[in-house]
């Protein structure tokens, strides 16, 4: 291959690159425009959802929040009020503190039952063995 061809696919390497880069480019602008106007009209349409959901979450916090306040007062005010001993007492003004936040934020349609009890966790782990690597798993 000749200095002068060598130079002229060189040239035309360079044109079919720039070419294929201006192309590119336009693709890209046009894909960007295009998604921009996508988010622009998403937002438009998910701002005023998002803010209404938002509002309802927080006056069901509030009016719940002023529930539980009133019921663990009295429940406070109205528990182990003839207990002598102080931890007897305790105890028992904590569970009935705990009662009254469980039973204001549970819905009416939802029943205790529904709720299942937190309890600790046993961790135990075993090694199983699969074509000689150790797995380690975690039973609960």
């Amino acid at each position: 291959m000749t200095n002068a061809q060598m130079n002229e696919n060189l040239k035309q390497i360079k044109i079919e690159g720039g070419q294929r880069s201006q192309k590119i480019g336009k693709i890209f602008r046009a894909a960007f425009a295009e998604a921009a106007t996508e988010v622009t009209a998403g937002t438009q349409t998910v701002r005023p959802l998002a803010k209404e959901l938002a509002n309802a979450v927080a006056e069901t916090a509030k009016v719940k929040g002023q529930e539980v306040t009133v019921n663990v007062r009295k429940a406070f005010a109205e528990t182990a009020v003839d207990e002598q001993d102080f931890a007897v007492r305790l105890q028992l003004k904590l569970q009935a503190i705990f009662k009254a936040i469980r039973e204001t934020l549970l819905s009416k349609g939802r029943r205790e039952a529904d709720v299942a009890p937190v309890l600790p966790v046993e961790k135990e782990t075993k090694a199983e063995s699969h074509s000689g690597v150790t797995v380690e798993t975690m039973a609960m």
